[in-house]
C-alpha cells in the first residue's frame, strides 16, 4: 500500500472517522497497513483497532443498534444468511411450480434468489401487466408472470414471518434513517468510502440518507501503483494454472514480504484446477496461501463425506458413493483398514452393479477369510441401520438434529479432522450446525427425506470459514480484488471471452427493463466500462509485478487475448514441457532415459496356472500378461447403468445352454411345431433371466427384463434358423470344462458346445459381439480360444477336430465364421458365406504351425519373458497400463 494512501487513512481515523471497505478482505488490509504504520511512526505495537469495517459488517451492527431505539414490527425482523435464503427459496417453489414439470427447482430458486437480490439493489419494484397472483384454476402463463407470481410468494412469506433479507435489511434501514431522526445519534462523524466507485442504487440511496443525517460521506481512492507489466499465452488452461501457482511459489521464495493476489475471472472453470496446483506448489506451507473464491461447505472433502454417509439409511447403497466413502481418510479406522477397504472396493466393483444393499455389504466386511475383511465398516453400517430404522415417520427438527449430531460423530469423529491438519473445520461445522438448528422455521416437522434434504441444501448453500484467513498469497476473483493493494498480481482468464464478459442478462428478468436500470451483463458498452475500470483497479492495486496471461484452448476452442491488454505490450508464448506439472524432487538433470534393464527375461515361474486370456496377452504384450494374470494389476470397474457387455454375454450363454439341454439335438428341432418350440425357446430365456436376476438384483429392473425378453426371444428365433439351415450334426457336449498342459503350464478352458459332423468334431464359441475380420491366414491368428479348444480335445480325448467356430448372435451378423477342413460342415448359404475353408491336405500343416507358434508363448511364459514390446497394432489401444510401462516413453525415445 502506497505510504500517502496509509497517511491519509491514518489522519481521518486520528478525526474520528469510519472507513468502511467493499468486502472483509479489503478492510483486513487495510488494517494491518495502518497498524504497521503507527508501529513505523511511533515506535511500539498498535493497541486500539483502527475503525475500519466492511460495509457489510457495518450494516448488521448498525441494524442491529437500530432495532433497540426503534420498536416496531419491522425493526424485530431476523435477517437471513444467504444458506436460509436459497433454503426458502427452494421451499416457496417446491410449493408454487404446479405445471412446471420439467422445471428445474434448484436452479430456479438459485436463479430466483439472485433476481430477489439486483431488484432490491436496483430499487426496482417488477411490475407486470396483468399480474397473476395464482389459484389453481388461472396460473401463470409466462416465465415473468412466474417470477412476478413467486416474488409475491416470498415477499408474503417473509411478512408472514417477519424476516429480512440482507437488501431487504438495508431497504429498511434506509426508510428508518430518514423517518427517524433519532437515529442520527449512530452515525460517525464523518464516513469514508474505500474504493466505492460504482455502487448499486441501493448503496447511493443509503449514502445520501447518511449525509441527511449530518454525516460526512467521502469517496476515497487509491493512488495508482506503477507496476512492471508482462503477457503470457499458455497452450491450456491447466498449463496457466500451473505456472502461476509456480510463479507465486517463487515470488514468496525471493521476497518474503510480498503480497501476492492471483485473480480468476473465471472461477467455475478454474478454481478446481488453480487451488490443486496451489496446494500441491504450496505443499508444506499452506498457511501462505488461501483462497476467496466461493467455497461451499459441500465442497469440502468432510463435509463431502458427510453427506455421503447420509445415504446409509437402509436403502441400497450407490456403489460410486460407497467407493468415495471406502476411500475417505476422514472416516473412522481409516488408517488401521486402509488395505481392506481398498480390497473392498475392488470386491464391490467386480459385482458390477450400481447398487449393493446393506446387508451384503456387511457380509463381505464380515469374511474374516477374505482380504476384504473390514470389521469397523461392519460395525458402522450395523449402528446406522439401527439408528435410521427407529426414526419412521415425520419428526421435529430438533430430534433430527440430535440424530446427525450422533451419525457424524460415529463416522466422522473430530479428531480426525486435526489429525489431518483441518482443525478450522471445526469451526466451520459448529456454525453449520447452528444454521440448521435455527432453520426448523422453514421446515417444521419433516421425515428422513425431507430432513436429509435439507442438511444437503444447507452444505450447498453454506460457504466455508477456512478460506477466509489472510494469507501472503490470495486467489480471488475481480470484484473481490475491489480495494485491495498487492505488490505481485497474475491476471488469469486475459481473453476475449472474459475481458469483457460476455454478456449474461438474468433469465427471469426482462431484458428492456435491466438495461433501463444499468444492471449487469446486459448492455455491451456498461460491460465495456466496467471491465476497463476494474482492470484499471486491477493495476492501480498493483506496485512491482503484473502478469497478464491467457490460455490459447478451451476445449478444442481457440481463444484470443483480450482487446482491453495495454497497448504495446508483448505477448510472450510459454511453451509447456511434461515435466512441468512434476515437482522439483522429481525432476532429473537428463530426462532422456529413468532406467535401463539389461535382461527382460525374469526367474523361471512354475508351476503356472491360468485361462485362455494368459496366452492371448503374451501374444499381444509380453508385459501385460504378466501385470494383469500373475501380478493382478487390473484396472476398477466402472459400474454403469443396464447390464454389463459381459453380464449379455452370460445371458446369451444360459439362454443357449438351457434351450440345448431342453432340446437335446436338432432332429428334435427339425420335428419341433411352433408352438412347442415358442414354449422352448420362453422356457430358455426365462431361465437365463431368473438366473442373471439373482447375479445382478439391481441392474435386471423389471422394465430392462421385459425388454432383454423380447430381444433373446427374438434373438434365439432368427438363430436357430440358421441352425436348421446347416448341414447334419450332433451335440456332444454343452458347456464342457478342459484343461490344456504342456509341461508346468495349465490353461483352465470352458467349451460353449462342440458338435459331430461327417468329418469330425466342430468346437463351436458363441459370441454376442461381432467377430471382426478373419486372420485365420496369419502365423498365429487372434482367435486363441478354439485352437485352445482343438489341442485341449486332442490331447484329454484323442478325438480328431475338423472345424472350429465362431457363432455371432449379434442383430447386425447372425452367422458362423470360422475355418473347416471340408465344405460338409458349412454349405454356401448366407448366414455362413464368409467361412474360410482349406484343403483337407493342408488341414494338418495349417495345425502343426499353430500348435508351433503356441508352444513359443507357452515357453515364453514358463521362462518369465516380459519385456515392453507391443506385438500387435492395438495391443495398447484398450489397455490401461500405460502410466506402468511408460511405452510411450519409449517409443518416444526410440
Amino acid at each position: 500500500m502506497q505510504q500517502q494512501d496509509t497517511e491519509r487513512l491514518d489522519q481521518a481515523l486520528q478525526a474520528n472517522a469510519l472507513v468502511l471497505t467493499p468486502n472483509y478482505r479489503s478492510s483486513d488490509q487495510l488494517i494491518d497497513a495502518v497498524c504497521r504504520y503507527r508501529e513505523t511512526r511511533d515506535g511500539c505495537a498498535t493497541r486500539e483497532r483502527p475503525a475500519i469495517m466492511a460495509i457489510d459488517t457495518w450494516l448488521r451492527t448498525m441494524w442491529t443498534s437500530a432495532s433497540f431505539i426503534i420498536q416496531n414490527a419491522q425493526s424485530r425482523c431476523r435477517i437471513m444468511d444467504s444458506a436460509r435464503e436459497n433454503l426458502l427459496w427452494q421451499q416457496i417453489i417446491r410449493d408454487n411450480a404446479e405445471g412446471l414439470l420439467l422445471l428445474q427447482q434448484d436452479s430456479a430458486a438459485e436463479s430466483m434468489a439472485t433476481a430477489c437480490r439486483l431488484l432490491q439493489q436496483w430499487q426496482v419494484k417488477l411490475d407486470v401487466p396483468g399480474r397473476i397472483l395464482g389459484t389453481t384454476t388461472n396460473l401463470p402463463r409466462d416465465d415473468l408472470q412466474w417470477a412476478a407470481y413467486w416474488l409475491d410468494c416470498f415477499e408474503k412469506y417473509c411478512k408472514k414471518e417477519a424476516v429480512l433479507t440482507f437488501g431487504g435489511m438495508v431497504q429498511q434501514l434506509v426508510t428508518m434513517l430518514n423517518a427517524t431522526p433519532r437515529l442520527h445519534a449512530l452515525l460517525p462523524v464523518s464516513l469514508q468510502l474505500w474504493q466505492f466507485d460504482q455502487p448499486p442504487p441501493l448503496y447511493r440511496d443509503l449514502f445520501a440518507a447518511l449525509e441527511s443525517g449530518g454525516c460526512d460521506v467521502i469517496y476515497l481512492h487509491q493512488t495508482p501503483g506503477n507496476p512492471q507489466l508482462s503477457a503470457f499465452s499458455l497452450p491450456g488452461v491447466k498449463d496457466e494454472c500451473m505456472h502461476a501457482a509456480k510463479w507465486a511459489r517463487q515470488v514468496m521464495n525471493d521476497s518474503p514480504d510480498a503480497l501476492v493476489g492471483i485473480i480468476c475471472p473465471d472461477p467455475a472453470v478454474l478454481k478446481g484446477p488453480l487451488q490443486r496446483t496451489m496446494s500441491r506448489q504450496f505443499s508444506g506451507h499452506e498457511y501462505l496461501f488461501s483462497s476467496s473464491l466461493t467455497v461451499r461447505l459441500s465442497e469440502l472433502h468432510w463435509f463431502a463425506t458427510a453427506m455421503q454417509t447420509l445415504e446409509i439409511t437402509g436403502k441400497p447403497l450407490r456403489v460410486n458413493t460407497l467407493c468415495s466413502l471406502l476411500r475417505s481418510r476422514f472416516l473412522r479406522g481409516a488408517n488401521e483398514e486402509s488395505d481392506q477397504r481398498a480390497a473392498l472396493e475392488r470386491r464391490i466393483r467386480e459385482l458390477d452393479e450400481l447398487q449393493i444393499s446393506i446387508a451384503d455389504l456387511q457380509y463381505h466386511c464380515r469374511q474374516q477369510d477374505k482380504p476384504w475383511h473390514c470389521p469397523v465398516i461392519d460395525q458402522l453400517l450395523g449402528e446406522s441401520r439401527e439408528r435410521w430404522q427407529h426414526m419412521r415417520g415425520e419428526r421435529p427438527l430438533s430430534t433430527w438434529y440430535v440424530l446427525l449430531q450422533t451419525h457424524w460423530e460415529s463416522w466422522l469423529p473430530r479428531e480426525q479432522m486435526h489429525t489431518h491438519g483441518h482443525a478450522s473445520l471445526t469451526t466451520d461445522l459448529d456454525e453449520f450446525l447452528i444454521v440448521l438448528q435455527q432453520s426448523a422455521a422453514f421446515t417444521g416437522q419433516a421425515d428422513t427425506g425431507t430432513f436429509i434434504t435439507l442438511v444437503k441444501t444447507l452444505l450447498h448453500n453454506s460457504n466455508a470459514r477456512e478460506n477466509q484467513r489472510q494469507t501472503p498469497v490470495t486467489l480471488l476473483t475481480p470484484v473481490a480484488a475491489t480495494g485491495m493493494q498487492f505488490t505481485h498480481v497474475w491476471c488469469m482468464g486475459m481473453n476475449e471471452d472474459h475481458w469483457p464478459a460476455v454478456l449474461r442478462p438474468h433469465p427471469w428478468l426482462p431484458v428492456s427493463l435491466q438495461r433501463q436500470h444499468g444492471m449487469p451483463g446486459c448492455d455491451h458498452n456498461r460491460t465495456l466500462d466496467q471491465a476497463q475500470d476494474m482492470l484499471q483497479q486491477i493495476i492501480a492495486g498493483t506496485s512491482a509485478q503484473l502478469v497478464f496471461s491467457f490460455a490459447e484452448l478451451s476445449e478444442d476452442m481457440p481463444l484470443s487475448p483480450s482487446p482491453l491488454l495495454p497497448e504495446g505490450l508483448q505477448i510472450i508464448r510459454i511453451p509447456v514441457s511434461p515435466f512441468d506439472g512434476l515437482p522439483d524432487s522429481f525432476r532429473l538433470a537428463d530426462p532422456v532415459l529413468l532406467e535401463k534393464v539389461q535382461d527382460s527375461r525374469l526367474l523361471p515361474t512354475a508351476p503356472l496356472q491360468g485361462s485362455s486370456v494368459l496366452l492371448r496377452l503374451q501374444a499381444q504384450c509380453p508385459f501385460r500378461a504378466f501385470a494383469e494374470e500373475r501380478l493382478a494389476i487390473k484396472p476398477l470397474n466402472t459400474p454403469g447403468f443396464g447390464l454389463s457387455p459381459a453380464a449379455i454375454g452370460t445371458l446369451v450363454h444360459e439362454v443357449m445352454l438351457r434351450f440345448w439341454q431342453q432340446m437335446e439335438q436338432p432332429q428334435k428341432l427339425r420335428q419341433c411345431d411352433r408352438t412347442s418350440l415358442d414354449k422352448h425357446i420362453q422356457d430358455a430365456v426365462t431361465h437365463g433371466l431368473n438366473s442373471l436376476g439373482r447375479r445382478y438384483p439391481y441392474a435386471l429392473t423389471p422394465g430392462l427384463r421385459q425388454l432383454e425378453a423380447t430381444r433373446l426371444a427374438a434373438l434365439l428365433q432368427e438363430w436357430l434358423e440358421a441352425e436348421l439351415a446347416r448341414g447334419e450334426f450332433t451335440i456332444v457336449a454343452l458347456e464342457e470344462k478342459m484343461q490344456w498342459t504342456w509341461q508346468q503350464l495349465t490353461l483352465r478352458l470352458r467349451l460353449d458346445r462342440v458338435d459331430r459332423t461327417a468329418s469330425g468334431l466342430a468346437v463351436i464359441d458363441y459370441k454376442t459381439g461381432k467377430t471382426g475380420s478373419n486372420t485365420w491366414g496369419s502365423t498365429v491368428p487372434e482367435q486363441f480360444q478354439l485352437l485352445l479348444y482343438l489341442f485341449a480335445i486332442e490331447q484329454q480325448q484323442s478325438a480328431q477336430v475338423s472345424t472350429l467356430l465362431y457363432g455371432a448372435l449379434h442383430p447386425t451378423q447372425m452367422e458362423y465364421t470360422g475355418i473347416s477342413s471340408d465344405e460338409s460342415t458349412l454349405p454356401a448359404i448366407a448366414f455362413s458365406n464368409k467361412a474360410l475353408k482349406v484343403a483337407e491336405s493342408e488341414w494338418q500343416a495349417v495345425r502343426d504351425r499353430w500348435q508351433s507358434e503356441l508352444l513359443v508363448l507357452a515357453r515364453e511364459l514358463l521362462d518369465g519373458y516380459v519385456p515392453v514390446a507391443p506385438r500387435q497394432t492395438n495391443a495398447c489401444q484398450y489397455c490401461e497400463l500405460g502410466p506402468l510401462c511408460r511405452v510411450g516413453e519409449l517409443e518416444s525415445l526410440l
